[in-house]
């Protein structure tokens, strides 16, 4: 008799559960609980805004971003979209058309960035311009920039906001164009960067400037043309790898390598710095009572390098600047 009460007990437990079950599978369809990305869709040649499907797509960027606020992916047809946009949390933007030339998004503020990276951000095949900076990512954000024309800027075309050097804080910049812009190509303050095969030139600053204390992967650039050094970079705190990149016809130097008196590494290797209006590689020390023989721990050049043509001389003495 005990047994028997105890199986319909278990069995009245077991119906209950799913009844529940069958429930909440009624009253909230599976997607609500799914994990995929929402994918919306902007036209700007659409005579008014749909609802974001590719059939009906939003009119703006702006009006996509006030619907996915965070975890979703939007895809831009071809056009020009005077907007400034700041991206939530896991937003990616896609332009989706031939070529990063074919969608525009141009700062409808000038005096504002283009467009503003939150965390987990993805940016992919379009071209950013006429803004205080093209690019501003923001400290606390991993973030994705690729196949992006990035021009035509008041400030830098890429600013990054300085923050740690863990995985979790990184900032992935690849194939991209980054030119014509009125300050550095690359901005970043402390960071962990990874900066691949893009062609960086004639900006009126540096091709990129990255403050000490950074963990960066520098691999296969065109850093070329540009108004002040080609690369200027710290040793204090920082890890720097710079290999197989060609680094040409700066105005200043090719290289810019500063250091105070604390330790790290830059390796440069298999790069070719060539015809540069200074220095290929210019030393300079910021603390005087620091010893100079401590360079050669730090500054390290490995094989294939080709450092030729500049106009000062290849690798520089060491200047001591206060």
């Amino acid at each position: 008799m005990v047994n028997f009460s105890l199986n319909k007990a278990i069995k009245g437990r077991k119906f209950l559960a799913i009844t529940v079950i069958a429930f909440w599978l009624f009253a909230f369809p599976i997607g609500v609980f799914s994990s995929e990305s929402q994918k919306v869709f902007v036209d700007g040649d659409v005579s008014s805004s749909g609802d974001g499907s590719s059939s009906h797509p939003y009119k703006t960027i702006g009006e996509a971003l006030e619907e996915v606020q965070e975890n979703g992916e939007i895809f831009i047809k071809e056009g020009t979209y005077k907007e400034n946009l700041e991206l939530g949390n896991g937003i990616e933007i896609y332009g989706d058309a031939g070529s990063k030339e074919d969608v525009v998004i141009q700062a409808e503020d000038d005096d504002e960035s283009v467009v503003i990276m939150g965390d987990e951000t993805k940016i992919n095949k379009v071209t950013i311009k006429g803004g205080k900076h093209g690019i501003k990512v923001k400290d606390t954000s991993k973030a994705s920039i690729e196949k992006c024309l990035i021009k035509d800027n008041k400030q830098d075309g890429i600013n990054i906001e300085s923050d740690g050097v863990k995985k979790s804080r990184l900032v992935y910049i690849a194939d991209n164009e980054i030119k014509d812009n009125n300050d550095a190509g690359i901005y970043s303050g402390k960071r962990r960067l990874t900066i691949e095969d893009n062609q960086i030139e004639n900006n009126d600053g540096d091709g990129i400037d990255i403050e000490k204390g950074s963990r960066v992967w520098a691999k296969g650039n065109r850093v070329n043309e540009n108004h002040k050094s080609g690369i200027k970079i710290g040793i204090d705190k920082s890890e720097i790898w710079i290999k197989s990149n060609s680094i040409r016809n700066n105005k200043r130097e090719g290289v810019e390598v500063s250091f105070y008196q604390e330790a790290g590494k830059i390796e440069i290797s298999k790069s070719k710095i060539l015809n540069n209006g200074n220095y290929g590689v210019a030393r300079v020390q910021r603390n005087l009572s620091t010893s100079s023989g401590l360079w050669a721990n730090y500054l390290i050049f490995g094989a294939g390098n080709s450092i030729t043509g500049n106009d000062s001389g290849q690798i520089s003495g060491i200047f001591l600047v206060k």
